[in-house]
């Protein structure tokens, strides 16, 4: 089974993604009508083609904008029981939407994506590619090159069917009985009014979603509980995990123990591992995440998220800050202004009551309001117990700057539940809502809508990955939103997974999400 390496944070974090994609579409370039022997042939020694497959043509077949390409096919009209050489097929994403006669494409400008004996056609119809690396097309035009390299060459041969597309001039070869490299030489292709019917299946990089959550802080001696939740697992491996962490006041990079995660099918995962930090100091960490993982075009792709983290000693609690909210009542009103001046006054300047230790938020650089945003942040404690929920602003400093996230927040509570926030779906598209309401007890009810036609499954999983209810499981659910009741009177508090797939039986176009959802009894 492929190793994979995953790098995971230390941190309260989640690490997730939807997954809406033409996850496996296929789509037909060209309505044939003409036999002939390109985009390769066995009748010369050597061939080159080029053929051009503009985006406009590609959205009318059913596929519009990037995606990664996975198979090709041309359909084979004569198939002659004869191979000779190899075969070399190279892509590139182009701005024109035509070609002329003159010199080729230089290989270095296009990505090798196949390349292997060329092919003995038995049967007609349409002979599959599978690439030896999945070509991303950025939705601009796709060209494809094509050489067939031999010593030999035979009568008859196999043709392919092909599109007569003049005026517009989308394909040019040259072929000949020299050896590649001499036609290669020659450096010309001749337009030619017809081009060969492709077929290509489209997949996309949506990655097996990884949620990961861990305490905010953790305190020396000890170890670090690391809750991992797999969403979509794709394929069979094993995961060798490695955490990281950089001590923020040395710059030094500390590497901790490694586990291993067996992935053997796609059903939802939970569990956790404790590690042992070893021999580390106090202070901020900043965490690596870096974890590579299949996708669906079964390829390996990686992820990177960056994250940070806070080590205490033995015996020590962090403050945990409501920015704003320096008198730690979970409101920001008149008093925690009183108390800021206050405090302020008090100090009368002693350095030991204005500075202290920062706070550190790895997000600051793509979110510069993250310090002051109404949400729990720990810190370490300073030389006064007030001083780390007086540093509203998490510089390490107290001034007037702190004000700033007293008047941001100002009259925000964090001491009542949060509010379910509902999402509005419509026929337009696939999507599902967060469940509603959520935590609940004993039943909840997820809004899924479909725009066309489609086949629907929502399977509920326990956190130990168990199936525990079928909500739907339909093979043509007509357009439109829909609710689904999850009846959870029979089963015990805890954190229950919902795995909404949908598939339009038309477009073939995919959706897969996954749902958190807490019983609470």
């Amino acid at each position: 089974m492929k190793r994979l390496l995953l790098i995971i944070a230390v941190l309260g974090f989640f690490a997730s993604s939807s997954y809406q994609a033409n996850a496996q579409a296929t789509i037909t370039l060209g309505t044939g009508g003409y036999s002939w022997y390109m985009p390769f042939n066995y009748y010369w020694y050597s061939t080159i083609s080029e053929s051009l497959y503009p985006g406009s043509e590609m959205t009318g077949a059913g596929w519009s904008g990037p995606g990664k390409i996975q198979t090709v096919w041309w359909d084979v009209t004569v198939a002659e029981n004869y191979t000779n050489g190899t075969i070399e097929i190279y892509m590139a994403n182009v701005p024109y939407t035509s070609v002329v006669s003159g010199p080729w494409t230089p290989d270095a400008n296009m990505t090798l994506v196949w390349s292997g004996p060329a092919p003995l056609f038995t049967t007609t119809g349409w002979a599959e590619f599978v690439l030896d690396q999945p070509f991303n097309f950025d939705g601009s035009n796709l060209l494809i090159k094509v050489k067939k390299a031999g010593n030999a060459y035979q009568y008859p041969y196999t043709t392919f069917d092909m599109m007569y597309t003049y005026p517009t001039y989308l394909f040019r070869y040259d072929y000949g009985d020299v050896p590649i490299t001499t036609l290669e030489g020659y450096d010309y292709g001749s337009v030619y009014s017809y081009r060969p019917d492709l077929r290509i299946k489209f997949c996309n990089e949506a990655p097996s979603a990884v949620d990961l959550s861990v305490p905010e802080f953790a305190n020396l001696p000890g170890t670090i509980p690391v809750n991992y939740f797999l969403q979509r697992p794709i394929g069979e491996f094993s995961a060798d995990v490695n955490v990281r962490l950089t001590d923020l006041n040395s710059n030094t990079v500390v590497a901790l123990p490694t586990f291993a995660l067996d992935i053997y099918d796609a059903s939802p995962r939970t569990g956790v591992v404790y590690i042992d930090p070893g021999n580390i100091q106090p202070g901020w960490y900043l965490v690596e995440i870096t974890y590579t993982t299949l996708d669906e075009c079964a390829e390996f792709v990686d992820m990177k998220v960056v994250e940070s983290i806070l080590i205490l000693n033995a015996g020590d609690t962090p403050c945990i800050v409501y920015p704003g909210d320096v008198t730690n009542d979970l409101l920001v009103n008149y008093a925690d202004k009183r108390a800021f001046h206050s405090y302020v006054h008090e100090a009368n300047l002693r350095d030991s009551w204005l500075r202290g230790p920062a706070r550190y938020r790895s997000d600051f650089a793509g979110n510069p309001l993250a310090y002051i945003e109404w949400t729990p942040q720990a810190a370490s404690p300073w030389q006064t117990p007030e001083g780390c929920y007086m540093d509203t602003d998490g510089n390490g400093i107290i001034n007037n700057f702190d004000n700033i996230a007293i008047r941001v927040n100002w009259m925000r509570d964090a001491s009542g539940p949060a509010k379910d926030v509902k999402t509005e779906l419509s026929a337009t598209t696939f999507g599902v809502s967060q469940n509603y309401p959520n935590p609940f007890n004993p039943s909840t009810s997820l809004e899924y809508s479909v725009p066309e036609e489609s086949s629907v499954e929502i399977h509920v999983y326990n956190g130990a990955g168990e199936l525990v209810s079928t909500l739907v499981d339909q093979d043509a659910v007509a357009a439109g939103v829909y609710n689904a009741t999850f009846d959870a009177a029979g089963l015990p508090s805890g954190t229950y997974i919902a795995v909404v797939r949908m598939s339009g039986n038309l477009s073939d176009l995919g959706f897969t999400e996954t749902v958190k959802m807490s019983l609470t009894k």
